[in-house]
């Protein structure tokens, strides 16, 4: 499962941005008039796209669960207990 974390949302509205751009940018194309709109538009959403892919590494930072675990060791003066500090992260991240 892969947490809905800030970074993955605007990661997910700018690939939504970028896909609507793509699909302005073929519909212009084969248009003669619009063909320089078209471009701009393609262009923008490279950008986009380029964008949300940037938003990878934040969305892993906003992913990893910090937590301590206790480790109990025996001594002759009883038990003592001493923590250790554990993080976990996904490897694979889909946006």
């Amino acid at each position: 499962m892969v947490h809905d974390t800030p970074a993955r949302r605007k990661a997910r509205e700018l690939k939504a941005e970028a896909r609507a751009s793509e699909k302005d940018a073929a519909t212009l194309a084969g248009i003669r008039e619009t063909e320089e709109i078209g471009v701009t538009k393609a262009i923008r959403a490279k950008e986009l796209r380029m964008a949300a892919e940037s938003l990878k590494q934040s969305a892993r930072l906003e992913d990893i669960t910090v937590r301590q675990n206790p480790i109990t060791k025996q001594t002759k003066k009883g038990d003592r207990i001493y923590y250790r500090w554990l993080c976990s992260c996904r490897k694979e991240i889909r946006l």
